[in-house]
């Protein structure tokens, strides 16, 4: 007999494992995540960014230096554009390296049912396969937590 605490434990992995999945799915940050975007030959006014759930950019970092002049726009669903008010700081070369470091995912309290309850069937079918949605011998994705995830997902063209 399994204790509760074992069971706990299995099912926080179960959630985890879920959320991963359905990450991998849409192309975009669940769960709250640090991030970093390393750019080795930056030049001009605009960057954009693909990370569609962004929470917060944390920092800008040029040359070993902050950059604190900046504005974030979340211009589309699957980006986020930040512009260099007045441009990018002076330099010895025309392009310069730049690391961007920002929060994405949702916060705990934002995060939309529909991805809850997809994450909640995902847990289901690992947790007890004999009476999953799916009939392979294999944990595999359904096609309802598929459908509940599919308009946050990012279609590449």
């Amino acid at each position: 007999q399994a204790e509760y605490d074992d069971d706990d434990a299995y099912i926080n992995g179960l959630i985890e494992a879920a959320t991963i999945e359905a990450e991998n799915y849409i192309g975009k940050d669940i769960s709250k995540t640090s991030c970093e975007a390393n750019f080795f030959d930056y030049s001009g006014e605009k960057l954009t960014i693909d990370e569609g759930n962004l929470i917060s950019v944390d920092q800008i970092i040029t040359d070993a230096s902050t950059l604190i002049d900046y504005t974030v726009i979340k211009t589309y669903y699957n980006s986020f554009d930040i512009i260099f008010e007045g441009g990018m700081p002076a330099s010895t070369s025309d392009y310069i390296p730049m690391t961007v470091k920002y929060t994405s995912g949702y916060e705990e309290d934002e995060c939309p049912e529909s991805i809850k309850q997809a994450i909640k069937i995902k847990i289901a079918n690992m947790y007890d396969e004999n009476r999953s949605d799916s009939t392979s011998t294999y944990i595999s994705n359904t096609n309802a937590s598929n459908r509940l995830l599919d308009p946050y997902k990012i279609i590449l063209l």
